[in-house]
């Protein structure tokens, strides 16, 4: 599916959200979260060697029931990795550093089990991804030779999470899920020979969340 369909796919669903539903005699149906944590890339990023860093997300949720609701959320994420080495092919040796920076657009059904204080949760999401990768080869014989490059892609994620009621209106929580994409592709090229870098997005997201309910 092309970027521009995903997006459009995203974004009904979006508004599907937002049209009013049954109370269902609860106070507060809707709530704002911020999410703060790290990710740790599992497949393609963790065989390049790509670290775990920074994840941070924003997220609107509306309950259709107590034990339903869905969340709207986006947010960032990044990976450095860095290598050296001999090159075979050009000779000379040389060091690399690449980023990929991704800002994830979300929709998320979560099933909820409320007891007492606490709300147990899973959840099954799916999105957009938009990816920045930037890598720069510093080489004894080619000089510095860089790729910057973006992609677009579709992904889906698994979670479970518990959140804790502070209040009535003010809740913290955590929240640990797993996401699986479609390979994102880079394209550059080295001496006027056009090369490409493809990787998914997959990896664990691990954050502790500050929520609002209204």
């Amino acid at each position: 599916m092309r970027p521009k369909a995903l997006a459009f796919s995203v974004l009904t669903l979006i508004l599907i959200c937002l049209f009013p539903f049954s109370a269902f005699g609860q106070d507060s149906l809707n709530y704002f979260a911020l999410k703060g944590g790290i990710y740790s890339p599992t497949g393609d990023l963790d065989d390049f060697n790509f670290d775990t860093a920074f994840n941070g997300e924003i997220a609107y949720g509306r309950y259709l029931n107590p034990n339903f609701a869905l969340e709207i959320g986006a947010g960032y994420f990044k990976s450095d990795a860095s290598m050296s080495g001999i090159d075979p092919i050009f000779g000379g040796s040389y060091t690399e550093e690449d980023e990929i920076k991704v800002i994830p657009i979300i929709l998320s059904g979560k099933g909820i089990y409320p007891s007492g204080n606490f709300e147990l949760y899973g959840e099954i999401g799916i999105g957009i991804y938009l990816a920045d990768f930037e890598g720069v080869v510093t080489h004894t014989v080619l000089g510095t030779v860089r790729l910057d490059d973006d992609d677009t892609v579709f992904g889906v994620n698994l979670g479970v999470g518990v959140n804790y009621n502070i209040t009535e209106k003010v809740f913290i929580g955590v929240e640990g899920k797993y996401v699986l994409t479609s390979d994102a592709e880079f394209q550059g090229a080295v001496l006027g020979i056009p090369f490409r870098v493809e990787s998914d997005l997959n990896g664990f997201i691990l954050t502790g969340n500050l929520g609002f309910r209204f």
